[in-house]
């Protein structure tokens, strides 16, 4: 009831400013936002041979409706659907490794780590939704088609304020391709293949569009066997196979209003990860019957009643996947015993988001919620002490385990001057956490959080091509249900949940400064996140083999990020263009146990678990626009990994942990050609991308087993 009156006094309050702006006159409210997305990608003039930059990248994740990147107190970077067909990506987590601040653990599914947190503490959207994931370790991607995409649009600092929990390193917006931004009707199709473990992949779509209507339907089948290390040798049990169909649909009632609705299904599997990953020879883990459909809808309004922009949204999905975790005889290679783990989880929600000018003023507020429900049976199979395998243990497990959770925000972007914005707003959480049927008295155990957040930053155009930015903010984690309920089973042994969980609250401090000068750009962005019952596994005091979710007093990550890139137009000959650059990234973390310092930035504290080492990437890219329907480009990347030399005195067997990692370095070459109305079709593409040209052996972040050798991956693609 609390929660409802403050939302109608919000509304009022809003409209009443708004109609008081009105009668003051126009004459200072900013320019609407447009929600049309600009794509951050170099345009080529043919006929120049020069390189333009397009308008300023507008960033949808920044408050839902759109945000140009120059107004952002926030880091920003955008990999674009062109990135994802030049590199030749497979999954998600190759997509994300590509911008600063980001780290894996393994070659194919993998957890994704953002300056030093892992996937639990960074949110993932879909088109503006929340995603759930069931995995210790967070949101894998291994659903997602990353071929039907736009763009993913990554935000590095909080986003509480408008999304929630779980946003406190960052956000990633996996952002589908607009159905009304295509021709009349057309077909694309495309086909890989990569040396490395035989990969294939086919992909195909095609699209509808009259104006009024429009639909897009895609498909995806990909399939793996086992890669190979550098040097030659297998890595047992890393094959994957994914197919993946989905139907994007559009309807235009007119400019100004606008739905679209979406449905998908993935089905992947079985996918393995490497033998020994975990540091156990003895362990091997596999997933099989990974399947997901998912379907979502969302209405956009513009100009309607006191309203600049309505959005609405909806969404429900349904999971499912075996988890097998196999305990080996390493004498015979063999499977002694099997824990199987079933999982299901159903989540769904919605958000409806309201926008309006006034004077100086742009004001954004609305309300979301969403469930989550979880079930995950396990059995143990003994394979060594009978003739046929013979389920020797069975547990129920979470049985409808879950979170119910809404809230409430306001957010305000004020122009001081032409120079000078400011942006602040605040949120209000609350959430149930239920046990589910899995319980033992008279009635359900269940246990309600309730959390606050705030954000406050400032961008400053110090010169046309300059900028200082800065922002503060309080973000939070809600515990869920797995934390507080749900018992996981994982390959580095059983995590215990712990009902008495708190939330975890973090102060996130972000800088940075912007600059362009004579086709020179830089971006350099600072951190410091400052945490507060930060949730952990530690170890269990009722187990000493085993180990439990649990609160961290205090402690800190901080770091930073470092892009740098030069152009310099009609090198030698007309039209062809060299682009050097570099980026790097570093970030260190530490405990500070209950005794607190962690403002003391002389003090590094007990080092945290997962900490990445630093990153360094220089490249260089030619490009060739000669002739009007052709075009060329030649890349060459060297990636340097330091080594990680902060340890704990007790090393962890976990999958990324404070173990050693020693530096590599990686030979990375991209090349590819377009022909324009060439052959009856509209376009023709042709990449060649090899990674790790030199086939060196080297270890991945936190991995026990090496990571991947050389692999050639050529990708053809047609629009017609």
């Amino acid at each position: 009831m609390k929660l409802t009156k403050a939302v109608c006094l919000l509304f009022f309050a809003v409209f009443g400013y708004r109609g008081y702006a009105a009668e003051l006159g126009k004459t200072n409210e900013p320019q609407k936002v447009d929600f049309v997305v600009k794509k951050s990608e170099i345009e080529t003039d043919a006929t120049e041979g020069l390189e333009k930059d397009k308008a300023e990248t507008i960033i949808i994740s920044a408050d839902r409706i759109g945000k140009s990147s120059g107004d952002m107190s926030l880091s920003s970077a955008v990999v674009s659907s062109e990135d994802i067909d030049e590199k030749m990506y497979t999954s998600m987590s190759d997509l994300l490794e590509s911008t600063p601040g980001f780290s894996r653990v393994y070659d194919y599914h993998s957890p994704f780590i953002l300056r030093g947190s892992s996937g639990t503490k960074m949110l993932i959207l879909r088109n503006n939704n929340p995603v759930f994931s069931s995995f210790p370790g967070g949101f894998m991607g291994q659903s997602i088609n990353i071929y039907e995409l736009e763009r993913v649009e990554v935000i590095r600092g909080p986003g509480s304020v408008i999304y929630g929990s779980g946003a406190t390193c960052g956000i990633i917006n996996i952002i589908d391709r607009d159905v009304f931004k295509s021709k009349e009707y057309g077909f694309e199709g495309g086909a890989s293949y990569g040396s490395n473990g035989s990969s294939r992949m086919l992909t195909g779509s095609g699209y509808v569009n009259n104006g009024s209507f429009a639909m897009r339907a895609t498909g995806r089948y990909r399939k793996s066997d086992n890669y190979e290390y550098g040097g030659g040798e297998e890595a047992l049990n890393s094959f994957h196979e994914d197919r993946d169909m989905s139907l994007n649909a559009g309807y235009r009632f007119n400019d100004n209003h606008k739905i679209y609705l979406r449905g998908a299904a993935h089905y992947g599997g079985p996918w393995g990860k490497a033998y020994g990953f975990n540091n156990k020879e003895q362990m091997m883990a596999r997933n099989e019957d990974d399947a997901l459909v998912d379907f979502s809808g969302r209405y956009e309004g513009d100009e309607v009643g006191f309203f600049d922009k309505i959005l609405m949204s909806g969404y429900y999905s349904r999971e499912t996947r075996e988890y097998h975790n196999m305990k080996m005889n390493s004498t015979l290679s063999k499977i002694n015993f099997e824990d199987v783990t079933d999982y299901k989880n159903i989540y769904y929600g919605g958000s409806v988001l309201g926008a309006v000018s006034a004077g100086a003023n742009y004001i954004s507020f609305g309300v979301d919620s969403y469930s989550v429900r979880l079930w995950n049976p396990v059995k143990t199979i003994d394979h060594y002490n009978y003739t046929e395998p013979q389920v020797i243990y069975e547990e129920e497990g979470a049985q409808g385990a879950g979170t119910s959770s809404a809230g409430a925000f306001f957010q305000d972007v004020i122009s001081i001057t032409e120079s000078l914005s400011f942006s602040g707003g605040i949120r209000g959480d609350y959430s149930v956490i239920s046990e589910g049927d899995n319980y033992t008295g008279d009635s359900e155990l269940s246990e309600s959080r309730n959390a606050l957040s705030a954000n406050a930053g400032f961008v400053f155009r110090a010169a046309d091509n300059h900028s200082l930015t800065f922002n503060l903010g309080r973000a939070f984690r809600m515990p869920d249900a797995v934390d507080m309920f749900s018992e996981q089973v994982t390959c580095q042994g059983t995590i215990s949940p712990n009902p008495d969980l708190k939330p975890e609250y973090s102060w996130n401090i972000d800088a940075g400064y912007n600059g362009k000068i004579r086709g020179c750009s830089w971006e350099l962005s600072l951190f410091s996140n400052q945490y507060s019952d930060l949730i952990v596994k530690t170890e269990d005091p009722d187990n000493p083999d085993g180990q439990i979710m649990g609160n961290e007093d205090i402690a800190r990550i901080m770091g930073g990020e470092f892009v740098l890139g030069y152009i310099r137009n009609d090198v030698i000959v007309k039209g062809l263009s060299v682009k050097p650059g570099m980026s790097a990234s570093y970030c260190v973390g530490g405990s500070f146990g209950s005794t607190g310092g962690q403002w003391d930035f002389t003090r590094l504290g007990d080092p945290l678990t997962g900490i990445p080492p630093a990153r360094i990437k220089p490249n260089i890219r030619f490009m060739y626009h000669g002739v009007e329907d052709c075009g060329y480009f030649l890349e060459l990347e060297f990636d340097y990994s330091l080594k990680k030399t902060r340890l704990s005195e007790e090393t962890s067997e976990a999958s990324w942990s404070n173990e050693d990692v020693s530096a590599y370095s990686l030979f990375n070459i991209t090349a590819g050609m377009s022909l324009c109305e060439y052959a009856g079709l509209e376009e023709i593409k042709l990449n060649i991308a090899v990674s790790n040209l030199f086939d060196s052996t080297y270890y991945s972040f936190g991995s026990h087993v090496p990571g991947k050798g050389r692999d050639v991956k050529v990708f053809t693609s047609f629009s017609y």
